[in-house]
């Protein structure tokens, strides 16, 4: 574990009793890019478009909440792009991407959290199974005491309400919690909410976006 990167978290999560971390891009390392890499050459552009490029009709939100099965998620854009031979290849890329996600450095810092006693939390926009999948990979999700996944709730962050089921299911106060993400909109959200917030956890050490 770096020291700097510990010494910057245990400032902020000192006076908190729980830390909430999102996984991708925090906990996780959550590239687009690899994605890409599942998709077939020939066709790779104009499919890795039509997931994550926001004017095309379908959104990689959608399977982040739950709304369409990755089947059908699969389905739809091979019909869409023209490409019908290449439906099994996006499916494949939707069920597998999860297993191109490996741990970043803040990942260390969740057994410390735990000795020190800390309640440790996951607030993630994240798809399901997928999530279950990649829990099961890493120790270190074994020592949290729950999550709250967007896919499971049909909510994600930054919307308030995804906020508001952690707090109520845990039984706890924004201002007892220390909220870690990698995107400002979704801090910004959180400590609107009366959440101790940091997202700038990158600067303490070299990660490749």
């Amino acid at each position: 574990m770096q020291q700097r990167l510990w010494n910057a978290l245990w400032q902020r999560a000192a006076d908190v009793s729980t830390v909430v971390f999102d996984i991708g891009g925090t906990l996780l390392d959550w590239n687009p890019q690899k994605v890409k890499a599942l998709l077939p050459e020939a066709y790779r552009e104009r499919l890795f478009h039509a997931l994550f490029v926001p004017d095309h009709t379908w959104r990689w939100s959608a399977f982040d909440l739950g709304a369409v099965p990755q089947e059908e998620a699969a389905a739809n854009i091979a019909r869409e792009e023209g490409l019908p031979q290449c439906e099994q290849a996006v499916l494949d890329a939707l069920n597998g991407f999860w297993r191109s996600m490996t741990p970043l450095p803040l990942s260390e810092c969740v057994l410390p959290l735990r000795r020190e006693g800390k309640r440790l939390l996951a607030l993630s926009n994240y798809p399901w199974p997928q999530i279950g999948q990649v829990w099961e990979r890493y120790d270190f999700f074994r020592l949290f005491d729950g999550r709250v996944v967007s896919a499971c709730e049909k909510c994600c962050k930054p919307e308030e309400r995804i906020f508001s089921l952690l707090l109520t299911r845990f039984s706890l106060r924004a201002e007892d919690c220390l909220f870690l993400d990698d995107a400002p909109e979704n801090t910004r959200a959180a400590a609107r909410l009366g959440f101790h917030v940091w997202q700038d956890f990158a600067a303490e050490y070299e990660i490749s976006r």
